[in-house]
């Protein structure tokens, strides 16, 4: 789960340098991906980041079966290649 803000600048970053990398869209084609949109940040936004203990984008989690697997949890901005560790490492 990828926590995503139209203000954010570091989720631009990750948007533009990681998700559109050739090798992490073929890394991702049998995963789930979801993105939260928490732009407007108002109290619905606030309450979900606070369920997954986020305080604010760019935040990404990665589950199994349903599962956080936390250890591979990334807050801020990462490289394409660092991030294909902790995908490979999830799944």
């Amino acid at each position: 789960m990828d926590f995503y803000a139209d203000w954010c600048i570091s989720c631009k970053e990750l948007e533009r340098f990681v998700f559109s990398n050739v090798t992490v869209v073929s890394e991702m084609k049998n995963v789930i991906a979801l993105q939260a949109d928490v732009t407007a940040n108002d109290a619905t936004d606030k309450a979900l980041m606070a369920r997954f203990n986020i305080i604010g984008p760019p935040g990404i989690l990665f589950f199994k079966d349903g599962v956080e697997n936390r250890s591979q949890r990334i807050v801020g901005e990462i490289n394409a290649q660092d991030f294909l560790k902790h995908l490979n490492n999830s799944k």
